[in-house]
């Protein structure tokens, strides 16, 4: 039987954020399994579906294993969705229901999920194949990332004038990420720091996501697209590409075709949350990143972010 996996959609001043790839961790998810019968059943659902024991590597390790690419993108969807399915059952009538869904790269295709856009079946597959498609594009153009903290857009953009990188992530206007071939944004880290950048973190990835290095995976992943049957998502999304809300299948099917190659504009996803009246953020899955993003952008905003079973509680 298949797990079902659904949030309310009663309009509120709430939206629900799904982290992307980095925030992985091993154990993430496993409280939510330990209590829940309808959280184990969607874990052995996404093992049977992967036909690996894909629930062992999140929940006990090793790391090496799970940050692999092919294990730490399904993993941290099931995780998330962990998260939604024992919100569902403790809270029931009183949990927050989102005017927004908004995932970061990855995420995004967790909100897919969520959303019922692809049952949990297909969403699994469709992450499986999204990770082997852009880590055979890492094989054939290894690349790296790092974020720039503290130099505005307008700096960053300089130095992708004169540095073959490209900026692939805006995140809010502190933190801004590029990507392309090492060499380059090791030099690119460097001319950060002349102009001022308080700080350049390199990032622990093998490949220059969201960048052209990635044009390789589109041409496969239409193709595997077309199979799965999309449907609207019951509660509008909001778009990596865009910033704007995607409320139809095929816009959904448009926007992850090529999310791979395209810049991550989260600050504008958020911006356009916050003028839309959402006061309220609720991270949903492993790690902090985006409710530490989200409280940089306005003291005014409430935001919890759930990774456990304790966590319910911040919303009771």
């Amino acid at each position: 039987m298949s797990t079902s996996i659904s949030i309310p959609t009663t309009n509120a001043n709430t939206a629900y954020l799904f982290p992307g790839q980095g925030s992985q961790k091993v154990g993430m998810g496993l409280s939510f399994f330990e209590k829940s019968s309808n959280v184990q059943q969607m874990f052995h659902q996404v093992d049977k579906i992967l036909d690996k024991p894909l629930s062992n590597i999140i929940f006990y390790g090793p790391e090496e294993e799970l940050n692999r690419t092919e294990n730490a993108q399904p993993g941290i969807m099931a995780a998330s969705l962990a998260a939604i399915i024992y919100m569902k059952e403790s809270l029931n009538y009183s949990m927050p229901a989102p005017s927004f869904v908004a995932g970061h790269s990855l995420g995004e295709f967790t909100a897919i999920a969520a959303t019922n856009s692809l049952d949990l079946d297909s969403s699994i597959r469709l992450v499986n194949e999204r990770a082997s498609l852009m880590q055979k594009a890492c094989n054939n153009h290894p690349g790296t990332m790092a974020a720039i903290l503290g130099l505005p857009l307008e700096e960053v953009k300089k130095i992708e004038t004169q540095h073959n990188i490209h900026i692939s992530n805006i995140n809010s206007k502190d933190q801004i990420v590029i990507s392309g071939e090492p060499e380059e944004i090791d030099s690119a880290i460097n001319l950060a720091k002349t102009l001022k950048a308080k700080k350049s973190i390199p990032l622990k990835v093998n490949g220059a996501f969201h960048s052209p290095l990635m044009k390789s995976t589109i041409p496969g992943f239409k193709k595997f697209i077309k199979t799965l049957d999309f449907q609207n998502p019951k509660i509008p999304m909001i778009s990596n590409i865009t910033g704007k809300p995607l409320t139809e299948a095929q816009d959904i099917k448009k926007e992850i075709e090529s999310q791979m190659c395209e810049c991550v504009q989260w600050e504008s996803s958020m911006e356009f949350m916050i003028e839309k009246g959402i006061t309220n953020f609720i991270e949903i899955g492993p790690g902090s990143a985006l409710s530490s993003i989200a409280k940089r952008m306005s003291k005014n905003l409430n935001v919890i972010n759930i990774q456990s079973v304790d966590d319910i509680q911040k919303i009771k």
